[in-house]
């Protein structure tokens, strides 16, 4: 029971992971520059696209 908890708690108490440290190296920066505008103009359409619907 004592050893559960105890990984219990070194698991809770690990810090997360962010996702530019967890895929540091596999992109470029330019992958990833342009990886970034992608991803903010598919959200641009979504939105644009979501209104549009609400027009009906």
């Amino acid at each position: 029971m004592i050893l559960e908890i105890n990984i219990m708690i070194k698991t809770l108490s690990k810090p997360k992971k962010r996702l530019s440290d967890k895929y540091r190296w596999i992109l470029t920066k330019k992958q990833g520059k342009n990886l970034n505008e992608h991803i903010k103009q598919m959200r641009e359409e979504w939105d644009d696209e979501a209104l549009s619907l609400r027009t009906w």
